[in-house]
């Protein structure tokens, strides 16, 4: 299938080093995004696989975007809109698409990943299932922190649509579910070891910024007692100088009027 047609100057292609994978003696493409990965077929030109890249690229990123908006994404209009701009024909890159995914937390080394999907039509469905829970790095560091209950829930959710793409592209559900069982299960003592550490680190931080915040309150206690102290002291000397001058001017008073009194009579 052919997607170029409309004449005009097409996007440039910049040379990227990055992306490109050593496939034997060839080279192939590559760009990811939500834990999809996007490649070509392998060719024995670099130059070629650059431009390949640089049409790939495009994809991942607006793919990225709408995802991160929490916009409705059609892959299939937008691969084949991207293909259009660069006037390159799909079929000579040889475009195909897998979701990789690592959860170290549930099963290990071991990876979340579909079978290699030729098809934009069953791309854009495995995409509108699992995008969505694949989060990708930087927007996952700026989300809120959620409790045990909640990550495990979106492991459960990530699982069935995982064993949902499986079970359209190759009918394979209770083999995938069976492995994805095993391999869980083998991570169950290192999953409890790392839930019981980060237990202690929470107690651990918690009793720290206890501490902390006990020793700022008591430097604040003692802060405002010497204020108060000086408070008080400067109030005290206001009043005895008050006292004082009040007592000098009675004294003064008294000694100008006996003099008055003397002078009269002569």
């Amino acid at each position: 299938m052919h997607l170029g047609g409309a004449a005009g100057r097409s996007p440039t292609r910049g040379t990227v080093r990055k992306g490109i994978r050593r496939n034997g003696s060839g080279y192939q493409a590559l760009a990811c995004f939500n834990g999809a990965v996007i490649q070509s077929k392998t060719t024995q030109d670099l130059a070629t696989a650059l431009d390949w890249l640089a049409i790939l690229t495009p994809i991942s990123s607006r793919c990225r975007q709408n995802l991160r908006r929490h916009q409705a994404l059609n892959f299939k209009e937008l691969v084949q809109g991207v293909f259009f701009e660069y006037q390159e024909d799909i079929t000579t890159v040889g475009f195909n698409l897998q979701f990789r995914v690592r959860k170290r937390h549930w099963i290990g080394n071991c990876e979340v990943a579909t079978p290699v999907i030729y098809s934009l039509e069953e791309a854009d469905a495995a995409i509108r299932r699992l995008a969505p829970l694949l989060l990708s790095k930087t927007y996952s560091r700026s989300a809120p922190k959620v409790g045990q209950q909640t990550y495990l829930q979106r492991w459960h959710l990530l699982k069935q649509a995982y064993l949902d793409v499986c079970e359209v592209l190759v009918k394979c559900r209770q083999a995938v579910a069976a492995r994805l069982e095993v391999q869980e299960a083998a991570r169950s003592l290192e999953r409890e070891a790392e839930t019981e550490r980060r237990i202690q680190l929470l107690l651990s931080n918690w009793s720290r910024s206890t501490a902390q915040r006990k020793a700022h309150e008591a430097r604040d206690a003692a802060r405002d007692a010497a204020k108060s102290k000086r408070d008080h002291w400067k109030e005290t000397r206001a009043k005895m100088r008050h006292e004082l001058t009040c007592g000098m001017a009675d004294i003064l008073g008294e000694g100008g009027g006996g003099k008055s009194s003397e002078r009269a009579p002569s």
